[in-house]
This record gives structure tokens, C-alpha cells and sequence, in this order.
């Protein structure tokens, strides 16, 4: 009976997480974590650790997210669970990354490819290949950002996951600044909210911060009204204009 009732602590948690309650979430799933390590169920474990440290990165709490995911990785390891411990290296990845530890967040994320590519799973490729993206763009390291952002780009709106190509046109706007094309990355910006009001997507913490020293930066150096001008024409935009226009002007890299 201890099984089931670890498993079910684990549910509750997880379905507590999807209401946005995640002080009860956490209560469940320490209580999931800690039965399942007794009974030395080391999947179940590792599933409410990861859990955890989701419920942690989205509180910006990135050390204690990376201790979750790298305690997560290791049962998935000793367990031979290629798919999962691929995916929970990616959200480590990001977690490190986030933390500005870049060079073991980039080297986690190309294990985390090398383990979805060879598990055959398309869309968590993707979202790995963004958060090595991600890593690439915050070191300025845009060339090597920019394709892997544009790919992503064309699968995540081909999929229809019009959560990350939010993301993703925030990024493509946030390496827009940083060369200094500040109409371009305005109106990729107000593109990108379009995306997210369709899906009534939050941003998380960390990108949030980002997507308001954006905006300050983009505001002071064109004026408060030609930049809500220009947002405005990316808001505008439908969704197949918007990916043609974030794809049709390649960003130039040579002054990066």
C-alpha cells in the first residue's frame, strides 16, 4: 500500500502545481520524494524532484532548482532512463544558465540533445537546442545563437507551440538589441506578446526581468512613442507574418 500512496502524494502534487498552488504542491511532493527514496522507488523519486525544482526555477530559487534536477538526473542514471534523464538535464541546463553558469550549462545541454536526439523525441530537441540557444545569447556568442534560434523557430510554429515561439521571438528581439536594431527588436517584441496573449501565457521570473531591461533600453533609445509604434506593428502582425518577418530578415552578426 506504501507504493500507491507515494505514487498518489506524487499526483496531488503534481495536480496542485497545475492550480498554481504551490505551497500545497510542495508539501505532496517533499512527502512523494521522501517515501519514494525509503521504498527505494528511484523513477518516483526522481519524478517529484524534478517536480520540485520546477516549483523552484519558476520561483527563482536557482540554486535549490539545480540541486532538484541534479539529484532527479542521477536516479534517472542509475536507473537506465535515457528519455527522462534527457529531459530533466534540459530544464537543468536552463536552471544553470539562469544562474550565469554558463559553460556547465552548456555542457549539460548537449548532453541533454546528444540523449533526446537518440530517443527520437522532436519537440524536447527543440526546446533544448533553445535553452542552448539561450546560453549562446546571454555569453554573446550570437552567431552561434541566431541559426539555432531560427530553426527552433520554424518547428516550434510548425507544432503549433505558440508558448515557445513567444519565447522564442523574445530571444530573436533581445539578440536584435544587442546588435543595436532596435526598430527590429521592438516590433519582435510586441509580436511576441501577441503569441503569449493567445496562450495567456506568464513569463517566468527570469525572463520577465529580462523582458523589462529590454523594453527600458529599447524605450529610451527611440522615444516612448515610436516605440509603442513600433511594438504595435509587431502586435499587429497574424501569426504567419510574424514568423516570416522574425525569419525573413536574417540578423547580420558581423558587428556582434
Amino acid at each position: 500500500m506504501s507504493n500507491h500512496r507515494a505514487r498518489a502524494l506524487n499526483s496531488l502534487g503534481v495536480f496542485h502545481m497545475a492550480d498554481g498552488e504551490n505551497s500545497t504542491a510542495l508539501t505532496y511532493l517533499e512527502r512523494a520524494r521522501d517515501m519514494a527514496l525509503e521504498l527505494e522507488m528511484k523513477e518516483l523519486a526522481a519524478q517529484a524532484l524534478t517536480n520540485l525544482g520546477i516549483i523552484a526555477r519558476g520561483q527563482n530559487d536557482l540554486k535549490r532548482a539545480a540541486d532538484m534536477f541534479e539529484e532527479a538526473a542521477e536516479l534517472h542514471r542509475q536507473e537506465g532512463n535515457i528519455g527522462r534523464l534527457a529531459l530533466v538535464l534540459g530544464n537543468l541546463g536552463a536552471a544553470l544558465s539562469e544562474s550565469g553558469r554558463y559553460d556547465e550549462a552548456e555542457l549539460v545541454l548537449n548532453e541533454s540533445l546528444s540523449l533526446s536526439n537518440g530517443s527520437g523525441s522532436k519537440w524536447e530537441a527543440v526546446m533544448v537546442k533553445n535553452n542552448l540557444a539561450s546560453v549562446f545569447l546571454r555569453k554573446n556568442e550570437l552567431e552561434k545563437a541566431e541559426p539555432l534560434f531560427s530553426q527552433n523557430l520554424r518547428e516550434l510554429f510548425g507544432m503549433k507551440d505558440f508558448r515557445n515561439v513567444s519565447i522564442t521571438l523574445n530571444s530573436l528581439a533581445h539578440m536584435a538589441s544587442k546588435l543595436g536594431q532596435t526598430e527590429r527588436a521592438t516590433v519582435l517584441l510586441g509580436a511576441s506578446a501577441s503569441f503569449r496573449e493567445r496562450v495567456h501565457q506568464e513569463l517566468p521570473p527570469i525572463e520577465r526581468n529580462e523582458l523589462e531591461e529590454i523594453v527600458g533600453n529599447l524605450t529610451g533609445s527611440l522615444g516612448e512613442c515610436h516605440f509603442f509604434k513600433k511594438w504595435n506593428e509587431g502586435n499587429s502582425l497574424s501569426p504567419d507574418a510574424a514568423v516570416g518577418y522574425a525569419l525573413g530578415a536574417r540578423t547580420e552578426l558581423s558587428g556582434a
